[in-house]
């Protein structure tokens, strides 16, 4: 079962990242700390995880041609 709360947080990064952007932001890499896992485990390796990043991905592609984000005037 897929979180529907991460999928918004991961929607609402990109849509972030489109704004800044196409305002004229730059936007740069950071490296970060990376832990085992001390519970569960790890599942971005599955083939259904993949899958479901590329839908998700091609979703917000599809309703970024349809509905443009606006960030108005560059300055």
């Amino acid at each position: 079962m897929r979180n529907k709360n991460l999928e918004g947080m991961v929607t609402a990064f990109l849509n972030v990242l489109v704004k800044a952007h196409r305002a004229g932001l730059a936007i740069r890499e950071i490296a970060v700390p990376h832990y085992p896992h001390r519970f569960g485990k790890p599942t971005g390796a599955q083939v259904r995880v993949i899958v479901a990043a590329f839908v998700e991905l091609a979703g917000f592609y599809r309703e970024l041609k349809c509905h443009p984000i606006r960030t108005g005037p560059k300055s």
